[in-house]
């Protein structure tokens, strides 16, 4: 216990110090989202948001809570303040599940090194959506895993219920239920069990009942609710985009991360 508490208030430090200017600039996506977070002030409630190719909601009632709990009203700071702890949140879910997949050693590394690492702390710090992901990935694997070892039914509803929750929260997630039916299919490749077709289909109905208003939104209004997806994948010649990306991203540890300075120390290696 005294070591999980010590690595909370390591990962604590962080997580906060300095996040006042650190960093110091807000980006386009940062107006957006304070624009949406003005409407919503007045009255203009959504399960979805359009602007900017359309964002789930979570961040956003999340960040009005932060700004009337902290007094920092509609600005990029409620923004930084929501995603930080958020991040930190995270941290106690990644212990259980490291203990999950192998014991309470593993599970204390793996929070310590999402604690200190650069890159959990840069987006739990940027005041984007980027921490929504982990943060419902992380105990959506670990009900998961806990459930099929103990057979505990609360544990595969647990598992629904995050998996639902991160259905509202960043839209890469889209791709969990996917995860989801693998684990299914490739546990009964290895068992040939049929008796977790009960367990998976009461996680799928959980999940489905917390993410039902925003499958409503998403088979009225497809368009927008995929645009962000196709904006991202259907371009007009997609193995030139796709080797330039991976070229890039191959130069960004050792060599030059980019120039997006919101999410790095631009034009240095991310790994120097």
């Amino acid at each position: 216990f005294f070591f999980f508490l010590a690595i909370l208030l390591i990962a604590a430090f962080f997580r906060f110090y300095r996040l006042d200017v650190v960093p110091a600039e807000p980006f386009s996506d940062h107006a957006e989202k304070i624009l949406d977070l003005y409407d919503i002030t007045q009255g203009d409630t959504r399960i979805f948001f359009p602007r900017n190719t359309g964002r789930e909601a979570i961040q956003f009632y999340w960040t009005l809570l932060v700004a009337a709990v902290f007094q920092t009203g509609l600005t990029f700071q409620s923004l930084k303040i929501g995603t930080a702890l958020l991040g930190f949140f995270t941290l106690p879910f990644i212990y259980l599940l490291g203990k999950e997949i192998d014991n309470r050693r593993a599970g204390l590394l793996a929070m310590l090194f999402a604690g200190v690492a650069y890159w959990p702390n840069v987006i739990s710090r940027v005041g984007l959506r980027f921490p929504l992901y982990p943060l419902f990935v992380a105990p959506t694997l670990f009900f998961l895993l806990r459930g099929l070892r103990t057979r505990s039914r609360n544990d595969f509803i647990l598992s629904g219920l995050f998996l639902g929750l991160g259905l509202h929260g960043y839209s890469p997630f889209r791709i969990v239920p996917l995860l989801i039916v693998f684990t299914f299919v490739l546990l009964f490749a290895v068992k040939r069990k049929t008796k977790n077709a009960n367990e998976f289909t009461l996680l799928g109905l959980t999940a489905l009942v917390v993410f039902l208003p925003l499958l409503r939104y998403a088979l009225s209004n497809p368009d927008e609710f995929w645009l962000r997806t196709n904006s991202r994948l259907l371009a007009e010649n997609p193995i030139p985009i796709f080797l330039s990306n991976l070229w890039n991203a191959l130069l960004m540890f050792n060599v030059n991360d980019g120039n997006t300075f919101v999410n790095s120390v631009v034009h240095r290696p991310a790994l120097d």
